[in-house]
């Protein structure tokens, strides 16, 4: 706008003043201090003000700081901003001293700032000449003045214009300003302030009687700036006004007292057709001093405000001024009006003596659909207790300020909450046909059945429970706890439904736990939900028995969707308890979505991947801070409302191969598989039912650093298994001096807690005994009969393949003999033993002892650790036999045929033997094979067990036919096995499986322990069968004397024990041999040889031949 053309923009008040009505400050009325209008764009005006101040040495250098600071209070009551209200500021004393333009700062702290750097000049009067720099200088566009804004001058001075400094202008230039459109209101200070006519030079005058005095017409100067009329109001509300009078907002009552005062007649039209007031003051109780049907006028319901509120000095009692409001004012007996909104304007900083209390009766209020308005007050505001009291949003609901002088800054914000009927559903924000409802700064939809979310916008087709778990320990604190509540708030409203098919519950956690809400309450109201509390208890956190309780509740409702939302700190205080817990609830199928707080240590995280639901990365959230939980609810919100409504179909894709079924999960998808495939999408070509238990080495040597590449190891075979109920079962078991049983094969049936449960696995140190590891393994995948077949489940189980998968980097330490001891024991009941080894050297006899027949299928090896992955698929596949031997019926004359990992077994029937049970074996004979296992013998030691095996499977190995013992000798002898110990050919195949000790070869120590326990009509040796030795050795025994051996020999004789010996290696004593053997029809017949070369090309005809040699005479024999 040009200045020429500038029209004058004055309100009412100002108006008056031009017509010649000079103010004073002593008849002035007591004005709003401090606030800002915002009541519609009549109220947003565009002004550009500059203040035009006297700094002559009239004002004194004592009364300088007065004047800037009137000027900053003013300051603060606009709304300062480029497109708002722009400041300037010029001083004069000689002359006119620009101080800053009113382009030079945009932001109302810049020019607070600004102003303390104004300095008083201590010089004379020149009050013309700044007011022709304000005209021709100041209000130019280059300095800021807006066309199309008011121009508004503020000039102050205390005295007349000096007469040496054109003090005669001073009146014309005013008033040529006046013509050009700026508004020029003159302050005067003092009786000796200027007189200036009010018609055509200025818009008013304000006289006041000192410096002092300037704080009495801040708010009419403000008042001046703008032309805005106070709008009606629009809405017909019954208003209670709460006030704090307690020893904590005494100091603030009389200023609350005088705000009211002056808002009410401003604001808000009173009576009975508009808006109706009552009031309720409280200390340590609630006093109701006139409700809604006592007052029909404004003036009396100010002048009781000003002759009943005054402050008490005694507690808190925030709760009993909220009963006291819902039992005794919200009543039509007390002038309620159904139809019209309740509103609630509770002054108060928070510090109520009950939080819990006040809490409590705040959410009673809310659910009767009282909308609570606070206005909090003061420096120590105690914001959990203020946010929970007010309706949703807070960021609407709450005005805070640090003192009643700041309360009319919140006045016309105040004025919309109460009177502006804003219609928040104009907009139609609820989808799917939902009703739209406005509230107080907020709207909710009511969604039509199995629509849930703020605007209706999620479609769940199916009833749900949902479980809020919140932490309340001390370690989160009574602030966090309280975030908490609130982000709990914000999910439970998304659930809001008028129906039953969700049901929400409420549950917190520290050393106990609270079922604050059952999901039998059946709350879903939005002003239930709205209005959540619980108490803060402090102590530990028993996670574990939170858990315990939500599985609880979520089993006696059994409806078809569980989804649990927990929030907390991570730190349980056992953190084992916990993690079982939540496998129970995962195996309830109880969707665990966790929020967590300030967790960064691995191993609260690694409890929080435990506690949730798979994918990590969909359902575990982390935070830094319970307030940053508080402001994005909307990652749990997203997998709350998948959990619930599960609208993505995980098997779009049609991921499960050879015809297996997919089930879409939530954020993921599983595969069942049919009769014959396995894996995670059935790729596998054989049969998922299986039982698995590995054993991990957690000795010192394995050490704490490389630990993990066992466990990732176990883990990564573990994701490849088909596990469920009726399919794949996993064991854990870790081993150093002693076996622990991580877990049990029945512990877990879902993956993610089988998985879960490997990656909590800790090393621990010490000695190797992998004797003890089989032992255990065995006993886990072998139980007593009792134990483990009750139901015709268990019967069909018993017959699945079961594996015992051993991880380990070396020899055992402990119990070396019982090892395989152990391992035949695993073989003999049918467990395929696998032994992957690390850092080991490869031709480690004990391995091969360890691990099944073939070697090559069970027996894994790697240089380091990180190689372990490099025969992970190879040990998969050993888990996964896709070809039947027995499908070609080797098996003759009506052989039972057991399939194994590339090979067979036939059991024979009585009177049956070989390989197929293709002969006839009818001998009844007590066979002991005797091994020498001295240092002479070690390259022919397994060449000699494997041709002692072939020699067993040409007998009918049975206890009416042919009985097996076995002793090894080297610098003493040791009965391995006696007679009564086997009673089928597999049992002593996988028997004979014994260690290589090296040393001297006592022989005569193996012939005598012959006599002494083998063949002394114990152990199952028979008196009416016939008696054998087979000897497995090299040469002579040079312990005894050529007369000690002959005695035994002859001794052996006298007892009818028919002698056989087999040399091993061409370099072999045959002469000395014969004289060992019992004598035949040729000098050689019972002595055979098994030839020296490459062993590992040794043919299996030779073999062969010599055993069926052998085993044709033994066959003969009864």
């Amino acid at each position: 706008m040009n200045i020429t053309t500038r029209c004058v923009m004055v309100s009412t008040v100002w108006q008056a003043l031009v017509l010649g009505l000079v103010l004073t400050a002593s008849n002035l009325a007591d004005p709003i201090q401090r606030f800002e209008r915002d009541n519609g764009e009549n109220c947003r005006t565009q002004t550009d003000i500059l203040f035009v101040l006297d700094s002559s040495g009239s004002i004194t250098e004592s009364n300088w700081p007065k004047v800037l600071e009137f000027v900053k209070r003013v300051v603060l009551m606009w709304d300062i901003g480029p497109d708002k209200v722009r400041i300037g500021i010029v001083t004069f004393g000689n002359k006119a001293y620009p101080q800053f333009q009113l382009n030079t700062y945009e932001t109302k702290d810049e020019i607070l700032s600004a102003i303390d750097d104004v300095e008083w000049k201590n010089e004379n009067t020149n009050t013309s000449g700044a007011i022709r720099y304000m005209c021709d200088v100041a209000y130019t566009v280059a300095n800021g003045d807006r066309p199309e804004s008011r121009n508004i001058a503020f000039i102050m001075t205390d005295g007349k214009s000096s007469v040496d400094y054109e003090g005669e202008q001073t009146i014309p230039n005013a008033r040529a300003a006046r013509e050009k459109g700026v508004s020029i209101f003159a302050i005067g200070v003092g009786d000796q302030s200027e007189t200036m006519p009010t018609v055509d030079g200025m818009a008013a005058v304000i006289d006041v009687e000192d410096f002092d005095s300037l704080e009495e017409i801040e708010s009419s100067v403000v008042a001046g700036t703008t032309n805005c009329e106070i709008p009606d109001c629009r809405e017909e509300n019954d208003i209670v006004i709460v006030v704090d009078v307690s020893v904590s907002m005494s100091k603030h009552t009389i200023g609350i007292r005088d705000f009211l005062f002056d808002f009410i007649p401003l604001y808000i039209p009173f009576g009975q057709d508009y808006v109706t007031i009552a009031l309720i003051s409280y200390s340590d109780v609630a006093q109701l001093h006139f409700d809604l049907a006592r007052y029909d006028s404004t003036d009396d319901v100010t002048n009781a405000i000003m002759e009943e509120l005054v402050p008490l000095y005694g507690e808190t009692n925030t709760g009993s001024a909220l009963r006291l409001l819902k039992d005794e004012v919200l009543l039509e007996s007390r002038g309620l009006r159904p139809l019209r909104r309740q509103i609630v304007l509770l002054f108060t900083d928070g510090n109520s003596n009950d939080m819990d209390d006040t809490l409590e009766s705040a959410a009673e209020l809310k659910k009767q659909h009282v909308e609570i308005i606070v206005i909090s007050v003061g420096n120590w505001v105690n914001l959990i207790e203020v946010n929970g009291i007010a309706s949703d949003p807070d960021s609407h609901n709450v005005f805070i300020v640090s003192d009643t002088e700041e309360l009319g800054t919140i006045a016309d914000s105040l004025h919309n909450v109460l009177c502006v009927a804003n219609n928040n559903c104009s907009s139609n924000p609820c989808m799917n046909d939902g009703d739209c409802r406005s509230l107080v700064n907020n709207y909710y939809c009511e969604c039509r059945r199995f629509y849930l979310g703020r605007n209706c916008e999620y479609y769940c087709p199916i009833e749900a429970d949902v479980l809020f778990l919140l932490d309340s320990s001390g370690s989160l604190g009574q602030q966090g706890f309280h975030d908490l509540i609130g982000a709990t708030n914000q999910l439970a409203l998304l659930l809001h439904s008028e129906q039953d098919d969700i049901g929400i519950a409420l549950e917190t956690f520290a050393d106990t736990t609270v079922m604050v809400l059952d999901l039998n309450d059946r709350i879903g109201k939005l002003s239930q939900l709205s209005s959540l509390i619980a108490p803060y208890n402090a102590g530990s956190t028993d996670t574990a028995m939170a858990l315990d309780m939500m599985t609880y509740f979520f089993n006696i409702n059994k409806k078809p969707v569980r989804v649990a939302v927990i929030m907390t700190d991570g730190k349980s205080n056992d953190f084992i308890r916990t993690f079982k817990a939540a496998a129970m609830a995962h195996s309830m199928n109880v969707h665990i979505i966790t929020a967590a707080v300030n967790v960064h240590d691995q191993l609260g995280r690694l409890e929080l991947r435990d506690l949730t639901s798979d994918p990590d990365v969909k359902n575990l959230f982390f935070y830094n801070t319970t307030n940053a939980l508080l402001t994005d609810v909307s990652p749990i919100k997203n997998s709350m409302m998948e959990a619930i409504c599960n609208d993505v179909d995980e098997c779009q894709s049609e991921p499960c191969q050879n015809r297996g079924s997919c089930i879409d999960g939530i954020f993921e998808y599983s595969c069942e598989c049919p009769e014959g495939y396995t894996g995670v999408h059935c790729e596998r070509e054989c049969d998922g039912r299986m039982d698995i238990v590995f054993a991990l080495d957690a000795s010192g040597s394995i050490r704490r650093s490389r630990f993990p590449y066992l466990k990732q190891w176990v883990y990564d075979f573990v994701t490849q298994l088909e596990i469920r109920k009726g399919r794949t079962r996993v064991g854990v078991v870790l081993f150093n001096n002693v076996t622990t049983i991580a877990f049990n094969l029945n512990d877990f049936t879902e993956k993610q807690d089988v998985l879960q449960a490997i990656d909590i696995l800790e090393w621990t140190g010490g000695q190797t005994n992998i004797a003890a590891a089989i032992s255990v393994m065995r006993s886990m995948l072998t139980p007593a009969k009792k134990d483990r077949i009750t139901t015709t489940t268990d019967i069909k189980r018993v017959a699945y393949p079961r594996y015992a998968i051993i991880l380990t980097d070396g020899q055992p330490t402990v119990d070396v003999l019982g090892t395989p001891v152990q391992a035949i024991q695993a073989r003999l009941e049918a467990i395929k033993l696998v032994l992957v080894a690390t850092e080991s050297k490869f031709e480690n006899e004990l391995f091969r002892l360890i691990s099944n027949d073939p070697d090559p299928s069970f027996l894994f090896t790697v240089k380091r650790f990180s190689d372990l992955q490099s025969v992970l698929d190879s040990v998969i596949k050993t888990t996964c036999d896709t070809i039947n031997e027995c499908l070609s019926n080797p098996c003759l004359r009506r052989a039972q045929c057991f399939d194994q990992i590339d090979r067979y077994t036939c059991v024979c029937p009585k009177n049956l033997a070989g390989v197929n049970c293709q002969k006839d074996c009818v001998s009844r004979i007590d066979l002991a094979l005797v091994f020498d296992s001295s240092g002479s013998v070690e390259e022919y030691f397994q060449l000699a067990q494997n041709e002692s095996r072939r020699i067993i499977e040409e007998l009918s190995v049975h206890p009416d036919n042919a009985r097996i013992a076995a002793v090894t000798f080297h610098d003493f002898a040791t009965v391995e096995f006696n007679f009564d110990r086997y009673n089928s050919t597999e049992g002593v195949l996988n028997a004979i499986d014994f260690i290589h000790h090296g040393g001297a070869s006592n022989l005569h120590g193996a012939m005598e322990l012959l006599l002494s326990q083998i063949f002394n009509g114990e152990n199952g040796d028979r008196l009416n069968a016939r008696n054998v030795v087979m000897i497995f050795t090299d040469g002579m025994d040079y312990t005894k004397t050529a007369t000690e051996i002959a005695e035994v020999v002859q001794t052996m004789t006298s007892k009818d024990i028919i002698r056989i010996a087999v040399a091993l290696g061409e370099e072999a004593d045959l002469a000395y041999l014969q004289t060992l053997v019992t004598p035949g029809s040729r000098p050689d017949s019972n002595v055979r040889t098994i030839p020296s070369g490459d062993l590992n090309l040794l043919s299996d005809r030779t073999q062969r031949r010599n055993a069926v040699h052998t085993t044709s005479g033994l066959c003969a024999l009864v």
